[in-house]
């Protein structure tokens, strides 16, 4: 008899978590199903098999649609090779079902793939508003079976497309619940102010909104300097920012390779999870680091793209998708740079702006349950795949 598999990709690193967490998951349910995919570094770690890299995929901008096509509509020939390289590998072992964490140009042409093949394909996670882009929203209903989401209220895309929707409660959630570090660990001092950069875990993100983040951080620290700015980075991004990105010469490296100086910033590898946790303000984009700081009690300003060319009451950053409201104001890109810095003065000079906001958010962090790896697996091999597997343990706890 065939056994049992599944296949998986995530659009990011932050969905590679999120996908890492499904796998283990999954595999503590249905110890006898195998899964294979298009793996990043968490997925890796859980020894999945894997038929391509996220890391791969990024570097040739599979997931962006800017990236993947010329205006001509052709592929560039690097992309080219490796989606032949994918599909050759799809076509020699058909999953019984397929898991896209997150959605993305990429993720699209796969779904189409298994439609074709009826594979039922389950979308999982979060898609940020960026990762609809270049998506024919009429051939959604037809590619995804179902849809596992960490939104309390199901995405408009989703509801519109009539795709099954579940709301599984959020990893972050319990994520942030394990996080637990002093700022000593990192030679800060207690009663410092600290304000944290994200700027996304993706090259091309970070690209676009570090210049931003720099020219503030640079005004805020010349008025402020007392203040402490970090800047995490994933691991994948941390090696791509000190090699193409930074400006070599503002680069000084301390004692420790997993961190250095690049003025203003204290710029780290990894750790984005632990930095926010002892930060008093942030400035992110608008994905998961938005309800992670909704979850640690935060506030921030979340900078999102194409702010300009919707309704100004349309929420973009993940935080705000999640309550359907502007409960956050969101700050285009592309907006003048003295905004962004009043934004931020305003955080860091006026203690009841914070506690304003902290308050604000309190009311979402009820809704964001957790849970959501186990009850996600429950509903794919139950639901969707049916598989037939004895479990070793019992049935995980409900959202």
């Amino acid at each position: 008899m065939k056994r049992s598999t599944y296949f998986i990709s995530a659009r990011s690193h932050t969905a590679d978590i999120l996908g890492a967490e499904l796998i283990l998951a999954l595999r503590e349910q249905f110890n006898k199903v195998e899964g294979f995919g298009i793996v990043g570094t968490a997925m890796q770690r859980t020894r999945i098999s894997s038929i391509a890299t996220l890391e791969d995929c990024l570097h040739f901008g599979c997931h962006d649609r800017l990236a993947s096509e010329s205006e001509s509509g052709v592929m560039a020939e690097h992309q080219q090779k490796l989606l032949q390289s994918i599909f050759q590998e799809l076509d020699k072992s058909a999953p019984q079902t397929a898991i896209l964490v997150g959605y993305s140009p990429l993720h699209d042409r796969l779904a189409a793939y298994f439609k074709q093949r009826d594979v039922p394909v389950v979308l999982y996670g979060m898609t940020p508003a960026d990762g609809w882009d270049g998506i024919d929203h009429s051939q959604l209903g037809e590619r995804i079976e179902r849809a596992l989401g960490m939104f309390p209220n199901e995405p408009e895309i989703l509801r519109q497309a009539g795709i099954a929707y579940s709301y599984i409660g959020s990893p972050f959630r319990d994520r942030t619940e394990r996080v637990h570090i002093s700022r000593g660990a990192f030679g800060l001092a207690d009663d410092a102010l600290i304000v944290s950069f994200f700027p996304g875990s993706r090259v091309e993100t970070l690209k676009s909104l570090l210049p931003l983040m720099d020219h503030a951080a640079q005004i805020i620290k010349r008025d402020h300097p007392n203040v402490e700015m970090l800047l995490p980075l994933s691991d994948f991004v941390y090696t791509e920012a000190k090699r193409d990105v930074l400006d070599r010469k503002r680069i000084r490296t301390e004692k420790d390779p997993l961190r250095f100086r690049y003025d203003p910033f204290l710029v780290l590898h990894g750790m984005a999870l632990e930095m926010l946790s002892i930060s008093d303000v942030a400035v992110t984009g608008a994905g998961a680091s938005t309800i992670e700081c909704c979850l640690l009690d935060v506030p921030f300003v979340p900078i999102v793209k194409n702010k300009m060319d919707v309704a100004a009451d349309e929420p973009l950053c993940m935080l705000n998708q999640v309550t359907g409201e502007m409960l956050v104001a969101e700050l285009d890109q592309d907006a003048q740079m003295v905004e962004l810095v009043k934004r931020l003065k305003k955080l860091i000079d006026e203690p009841r702006e914070r506690q304003k906001m902290i308050k604000a958010m309190a009311s979402v962090k009820s809704t964001l349950q957790g849970f959501a790896a186990e009850n996600a697996a429950e509903i794919i091999g139950h639901e969707v795949a049916k598989w037939n597997v004895k479990k070793r343990l019992k049935d995980p706890q409900p959202a």
